[in-house]
């Protein structure tokens, strides 16, 4: 991989991330965490990035379908629009199926994360 600014951001961004979420972990009560706190950061850390490949994945579906309108009928452009479509849903449905992965894996080692009803939000 070449090295850009915007790897550079994107990279520290995720680390400061990760740093943040373990410090409010292990800086609560200066023990390790248990394996009931790691699993509601984890879960909401992937929330948070299935959140943010959805709305790629939507821009994507919606600039691949700006394409395939201004193509114009040519058979080169049409074909690259289908191809940005195709790979638009194909992304979709990858992260679909690690949001239901996880979700099942966590419900098999019975770890039971919060609802949006159980945080007082609606």
């Amino acid at each position: 991989m070449k090295f850009s600014f915007k790897n550079f951001l994107l990279f520290s961004f995720f680390v400061f991330l990760f740093f943040h979420e373990v410090g409010i972990l292990v800086g609560s009560n200066g023990a390790p965490p248990e394996l009931e706190e790691i699993f509601p950061i984890i879960y909401n850390g992937v929330k948070f990035f299935f959140g943010f490949i959805a709305i790629i994945a939507a821009a994507m579906v919606v600039y691949g379908a700006y394409m395939w309108m201004a193509s114009g009928g040519d058979p080169q452009k049409t074909k690259m629009a289908q191809g940005v479509l195709t790979w638009a849903v194909i992304g979709l449905i990858f992260f679909m199926t690690f949001w239901f992965l996880f979700d099942f894996i966590l419900g098999l080692f019975g770890i039971q994360l919060p609802t949006p009803s159980d945080t007082g939000l609606f």
